[in-house]
């Protein structure tokens, strides 16, 4: 993920734990504490598009495995087939 920007007011969190009976200086580690797990958790939507888009290389890529897969399935199959009908052809023409 890239380095992501997250608008978290430490000062403002701190003096709100402070107002609701918290000792400052708890207040102030949990605010530190908190704006580093917000800083290096969280995705942006970039990182969630970039996600996507590498899903979606991986799906086209899947699909085209696939389909070349079938195409030499189908092209042994139809060589069996014909192998298959050439020596039924050979025993019936006796």
């Amino acid at each position: 993920m890239s380095n992501i920007v997250v608008t978290f007011d430490t000062l403002e969190y701190a003096n709100e734990l402070k107002a609701g009976g918290v000792p400052e200086k708890q207040a102030e580690a949990q605010a530190k504490a908190l704006s580093k797990i917000t800083s290096s958790m969280l995705a942006t939507k970039q990182d969630l598009k970039d996600v996507e888009t590498s899903l979606k290389d991986v799906e086209t890529s899947l699909k085209q495995e696939i389909r070349n897969i079938e195409s030499r399935i189908l092209y042994k199959l139809g060589g069996f087939i014909t192998i298959g009908l050439t020596i039924l052809g050979f025993i019936l023409h006796k």
